[in-house]
């Protein structure tokens, strides 16, 4: 899908950190966890935050650069034959629901899924909705 200006500058801007060597430690957990659960789940909060951990982070800028450069990817969504599951927290900001909306409207075959309260780590804040809906969407 098509990423926004300002979507593409924010990716910008956090490679461009990580490149100064500025620690985004300290706001890992808001990205990708809902305020309650982050509040009380302290072990997801370490979890999600070694995650900046996972590679060094020229890598992640790399990352981060090619999803501000990355072309529009409606049309390759609207060809897909496949089921497209879009599951998402409705209080994520990594995805919000208005972006999942819009990919599962691209799709022929898509279905979204919104999780009252959680955030973008449903494999924390939703272990269970999780697993249960890649299940059922692998047996289609």
């Amino acid at each position: 899908m098509s990423l926004a200006p300002a979507e593409r500058d924010g990716f910008k801007q956090f490679a461009a950190a990580l490149r100064q060597g500025v620690d985004l430690h300290g706001i890992a957990a808001d990205r990708f966890l809902s305020p309650a659960f982050k509040a009380t789940h302290p072990e997801a909060v370490r979890a999600v935050t070694s995650w900046l951990d996972a590679s060094p982070p020229a890598s992640l800028a790399a990352e981060l650069e090619a999803f501000a450069a990355a072309p529009d990817l409606e049309a390759a969504v609207a060809a897909l034959t496949i089921p497209v599951v879009a599951r998402t927290g409705e209080l994520d900001v990594a995805c919000p629901p208005p972006k999942a909306r819009a990919i599962v409207g691209a799709a022929r075959k898509g279905a979204l899924e919104i999780v009252p309260g959680a955030g973008h780590a449903l494999m924390f804040e939703d272990l269970a909705g999780t697993t249960a809906s890649v299940v059922r969407a692998l047996a289609q």
